[in-house]
């Protein structure tokens, strides 16, 4: 199971470069999660809502950073047609194998890069009505249809995994990456289940609970 590390896990600054220095040589952290945004320069900067008149991190400071690591970074893009600016920043120093994508991410690159797309399945699923929960039923269609699409991970919260969700995925030989965890027992009961990645709030603190249990 991949590690990652939310932003601003373990109580450090969020989509700052603090938190990329924290986690970039941590054992037993495998990824670490941004948020990604474009400026009006058109430049990828670093946060979760919409900009406002501030500076903020750049990616390529951040990827300064990771240079030379073996540390994986997942671009959380949340906005539309981001792909190509990530790609083209990354492969500046070498570091597009380093690189997942996920959030407001376009199928038409699975083609190119199915291994690095996280693919967002609550971007595909319809909801009951007016609650929060979205219909198991289509949210299993859609699992099918992006299987075919050429999706290899799907992402969503947790709180949606259910058994059923599970059995489908390992039917289409699907992998699971989930987000955000923060309750360590569900992070070590995912982690025995296998599944490809979970996202956490804690995950220094979950490494050295599981360190104290050895």
């Amino acid at each position: 199971m991949y590690l990652t590390a939310h932003s601003g896990s373990d109580q450090t600054p969020e989509n700052s470069l603090a938190f990329a220095n924290f986690f970039k040589d941590k054992k037993g952290i495998d990824v670490i999660e941004v948020d990604v945004r474009c400026n009006p320069q058109g430049e990828l900067v670093l946060s979760h809502d919409a900009l406002a008149k501030k500076e903020y991190v750049r990616l390529s400071e951040l990827l300064l950073i990771l240079e030379g690591t073996t540390i994986k970074l997942n671009c959380d893009l949340k906005e539309a047609n981001l792909e190509p600016q990530v790609y083209q920043l990354a492969q500046k120093n070498n570091q597009w194998s380093q690189i997942y994508l996920s959030g407001n991410v376009s199928l038409n690159y699975l083609k190119n890069w199915p291994e690095q797309l996280l693919i967002n399945l609550e971007n595909f699923v319809g909801r009951q009505g007016q609650s929060p929960m979205w219909d198991e039923d289509d949210a299993c269609e859609k699992l099918e249809w992006l299987g075919q699409q050429g999706a290899r991970v799907i992402n969503l919260s947790h709180l949606f995994y259910t058994e059923r969700l599970a059995r489908k995925g390992n039917e289409l030989e699907l992998s699971f990456s989930l987000w955000t965890v923060d309750d360590l027992a569900d992070i070590r009961r995912y982690q025995d289940q296998g599944i490809f990645n979970v996202t956490t709030r804690r995950a220094m603190e979950y490494l050295n609970q599981q360190e104290v249990f050895r």
